[in-house]
């Protein structure tokens, strides 16, 4: 009897969204998404999940998981990297005659397809590989899914010499086509419903996680099973939902994989500004350039923003920046507020450990050590340099605010207030008393953090107070009447430079945080 065994390749220490298949889409796990979707085929016999072994404080909990699909777990000793041999040695492990390869971040794949594509190399024994034909030159909306013979595997194996061969699923069968002899490849055509749509439906970073989430949403409310047929007509019925991961760039295999690591001033002391930007760029980073992305944060309330953001983070530690065989970083940006003195220990670690190093909005560091220094403001008052790139077009702002969700509206005749530490209250208390009597203002609102509903709060407002940072920003971009209060003589000096270059920012056709994305890896020399 022909054995059909279904084998998953999953790991945790995914570049782009790390510990990718036990984050939640709805009721299940990635995933268990993927296993429930294989248990509806009539075709497979086994599912295996093959899992490199990883030295990850999470590992038993994907092992845990596993167990309670009640599927096999394959572990390979070999390189984590490696997805053939892991693969070829599940293959052989479970004795299968017909291999189905089924992605670990396809949540969606179909087991209608699956069990047409095996029934075609189950009719055909001269048939070793079965993918699926395009029409009208428009591929089909099923992703991570190929049916190959087990010979086909071993000899892909052997002949996997490089490690770009190795990484990917089986890229060597089209590469070296010629030395499989006489290899029997057949596409077999869907419903022409399969072709309507172009769109990623896999899970790499946390935009296409956020995507499958939204769909998700929508098929429960209207009281639809999660399956890829019935995603296909939801999205054309709604397709703003594609808006949400359209952006994101596949990576090609050719391309080498680089991760980037973010130091980010601290929240409770110096603000919200380093960090929002940080959010940005890395996300830019992670999403349009494939960069891998983790941030290392000072205290638990940015953790709480950037875990709720989706992207990996860490409480900082000195020792891991200093400990080089533990750290998998070909470059580190340090966004840090402009007051610190970033330690020269740490960058003469890097130095020595042969990473790039690029500082944002902060001068006080050897500029010799450094790749690049980029000041993102529209009031810098030095001068740019080889090293040192400033200006309106580096400025960052919140997304949300760029892409129209808090769109302008009618003011009301109110001034919101956004203290900060570093300017006595009653500096503020003054300047605010002062424009309540010249502008009559009716209403005044505090704002003590910057949190959810403050750009919704400052939108409505006629008038803004506070502090120079990324709010005043803000405000104009907002059209708010802004007052800003200077801490002292130098920053006085920034705001009126801030106020001749602000309008500048009108006329920007891309955002500072993909100049900034576009900077880092040029530094990296992707």
């Amino acid at each position: 009897m022909t054995s059909i065994s279904a084998f998953i390749p999953v790991r945790l220490s995914s570049s782009r969204l790390p510990k990718k298949h036990l984050r939640d889409i709805g009721s299940k796990s990635l995933l268990s998404w993927v296993v429930w979707q294989l248990k509806q085929s009539q075709e497979v016999d086994n599912i295996v999940v093959c899992v490199p072994k990883e030295e990850l404080g999470e590992y038993y909990l994907l092992k845990e998981a596993i167990r309670l699909e009640g599927v096999e777990y394959f572990e390979f000793n070999g390189d984590v990297n490696d997805v053939v041999g892991r693969l070829t040695a599940a293959a052989q492990e479970y004795s299968a005659d017909i291999c189905v390869l089924v992605s670990g971040d396809c949540p969606l794949v179909s087991p209608i397809v699956l069990d047409k594509l095996i029934e075609q190399m189950k009719l055909d024994d001269q048939c070793d590989i079965v993918g699926i034909d395009s029409h009208s030159g428009r591929r089909a909306l099923v992703e991570g899914v190929v049916i190959s013979r087990r010979w086909v595997w071993e000899k892909a194996n052997m002949l996997s010499d490089e490690p770009y061969l190795r990484e990917h699923q089986f890229p060597v069968i089209s590469k070296k086509r010629a030395e499989f002899g006489n290899l029997g490849i057949r596409l077999v055509g869907l419903d022409e419903s399969y072709y309507h749509l172009e769109h990623r439906m896999s899970v790499d970073t946390p935009s296409d996680l956020a995507f499958m989430r939204k769909l998700y949403e929508g098929l429960y409310n209207l009281g639809k099973k999660f399956s890829l047929e019935n995603a296909i007509e939801y999205i054309g019925n709604n397709k703003e939902i594609l808006a949400v991961n359209s952006h994101v760039a596949q990576k090609s295999m050719h391309v080498k994989s680089y991760k980037a690591a973010f130091l980010v001033s601290a929240v409770d002391v110096y603000g919200y500004g380093n960090l929002i930007r940080t959010l940005e760029v890395a996300n830019t980073l992670l999403n349009e350039e494939g960069v891998g992305v983790k941030l290392f944060v000072f205290d638990d309330e940015a953790k709480g923003i950037v875990d709720d953001y989706g992207l990996p983070v860490e409480i900082y530690t000195k020792q891991y920046f200093y400990n080089n065989a533990r750290f998998p970083f070909d470059v580190v940006i340090f966004d840090m507020n402009s007051e610190i003195i970033i330690d020269e220990g740490i960058i003469r670690a890097l130095v020595e450990d042969k990473k790039k190093i690029i500082v944002v909005d902060n001068l006080n560091v050897p500029l010799q050590s450094v790749n690049k220094v980029i000041i993102p403001t529209a009031h810098f008052l030095g001068k740019d340099s080889d090293k040192v790139k400033s200006g309106w077009p580096f400025v960052v702002l919140d997304s949300r605010i760029q892409t129209g969700r808090y769109r302008r509206c009618n003011k009301l005749n109110r001034v919101l207030v956004y203290p900060t530490s570093k300017i006595p209250f009653s500096t503020f208390r003054a300047r605010l008393f002062k424009l309540i009597r010249k502008c009559k203002v009716k209403k005044i609102k505090w704002q003590l953090k910057y949190e959810d509903g403050f750009h919704d709060a400052l939108r409505k407002s006629k008038y803004f107070v506070s502090g120079f940072g990324l709010s005043s920003y803000e405000a104009y971009f907002l059209g708010v009447d802004f007052y800003v209060v200077g801490k002292d003589k130098k920053e006085e000096r920034e705001i009126r430079r801030f106020r001749e270059n602000i309008s500048n920012m009108r006329r920007l056709k891309e955002s500072g945080a993909r100049r900034i994305a576009r900077e880092i890896v040029t530094v990296l020399g992707v």
